[in-house]
């Protein structure tokens, strides 16, 4: 069963069902792919106006789209890094 922990109506249910919670483990997926990434990046970058005009808008939009997937794995590294140092983890999701 796969459950996505985002939202209040999640929150009611679990406590609906408390033996989910305690009878269960949390298994983290496998990273996000790269198109997966560029695709949030350019659902999230939809109706950005930067006010410099129609071209220049464009250019950097593409720009922050492809950079998405690095700047998301890095963050991923620096993420990880911050768990073997601190033992406490921090998961990372292309929408924050």
């Amino acid at each position: 069963m796969t459950m996505n922990p985002i939202g209040e109506e999640f929150r009611a249910r679990i406590r609906n069902f408390p033996a989910i919670v305690n009878c269960s483990a949390i298994d983290w997926f496998h990273a996000w792919p790269v198109d997966a990434l560029i695709e949030v990046a350019q659902d999230k970058c939809m109706g950005f106006n930067l006010e410099i005009n129609k071209e220049k808008d464009e250019h950097w939009i593409n720009t922050i789209i492809k950079i998405s997937p690095q700047v998301h794995k890095h963050v991923k590294e620096i993420c990880d890094k911050f768990a073997k140092q601190t033992k406490r983890q921090v998961h990372v999701t292309p929408k924050n």
